[in-house]
């Protein structure tokens, strides 16, 4: 467990539940293809940036009451992501942190992890027989 680096963010649960909402497939499975989704926090606007890390499908800006000081972008599983987001009440305040090694997410009493993807892999995710690179590594 790697020590927390960022201060915390806070932001409504139905803001990051529509944000997300994009990274789900469109046909349940038990198994997923990752989609890497990146968070990235504005300072000077006071916003939360969620997009699609891959192919740049969607972007979602968020709006936060409180200031906070990410420096890094954080890239995580977008599906695994919005599956737990869509079990939190709609009003709920989910607050984030992140570390060396994951994002962490609360709210209320309960307390998640999601493991990053490392940007300094070759890849983020495999589809079919190719895989995707990032769209920071493609440039």
């Amino acid at each position: 467990m790697g020590k927390v680096t960022a201060p915390l963010l806070t932001a409504p649960a139905g803001a990051l539940v529509e944000a997300t909402r994009p990274a789900l497939p469109r046909r349940k499975s038990r198994t997923h293809r990752p989609v890497p989704v990146i968070l990235t926090y504005e300072r000077l606007t006071q916003t939360l940036i969620v997009a699609e890390a891959a192919h740049s499908r969607f972007l979602t800006t968020i709006r936060l009451d409180t200031a906070g000081c990410w420096t890094q972008e954080v890239t995580v599983d977008g599906v695994l992501l919005a599956r737990l987001l869509a079990t939190f009440q709609p009003d709920a305040v989910v607050t984030l942190a992140y570390d060396d090694n994951s994002l962490i997410l609360r709210c209320g009493g309960s307390c998640a992890r999601f493991n990053r993807i490392e940007g300094d892999k070759k890849r983020a995710c495999r589809g079919g027989g190719r895989s995707v690179p990032l769209a920071a590594q493609r440039a």
